[in-house]
């Protein structure tokens, strides 16, 4: 049954990470970001499940009893041991992916329309040469 659990749980991160990489691919002003939308999602939903299972085991630990999530209280368990993690852990995974990309120079990953303009002029003007 955990089997089934986990990839049922990482489909929607793992498909918010696709898209937000396509659409920030697609629009040029924002080429710089799609390596954090690639990684911001999927870090969310790990870091969020291990705070959420820490919490859940360090309680075990303890002989603390766990209710069900309801009400204020509910909502704070919620925001504490799930929210915070993945929100914490999504910006740490962004700044190490940012740094990483940085640190290799950067990556073009398509080139820019200044750069396609230029090379199509200069295989015209060569071209325009060698004819005449």
């Amino acid at each position: 049954m955990l089997l089934l659990a986990i990839p049922m749980y990482a489909a929607p991160f793992v498909l918010v990470s696709r898209m937000a990489f396509a659409v920030f691919l697609a629009i040029p002003r924002v080429h710089r970001f799609a390596v954090a939308a690639l990684v911001a999602p999927m870090a969310f939903g790990v870091c969020a499940a291990a705070g959420f299972i820490s919490w859940f085991l360090v309680c075990a630990a303890l002989k603390i009893e766990l209710k069900p999530i309801a009400g204020l209280r509910g909502v704070v368990d919620l925001v504490s041991f799930f929210v915070v993690p993945g929100v914490l852990g999504s910006l740490v995974a962004v700044w190490i992916a940012n740094k990483s990309v940085w640190a290799w120079g950067k990556l073009p990953l398509a080139p820019s329309w200044k750069e396609r303009t230029s090379a199509a002029e200069a295989a015209r003007s060569e071209t325009a040469l060698r004819h005449g």
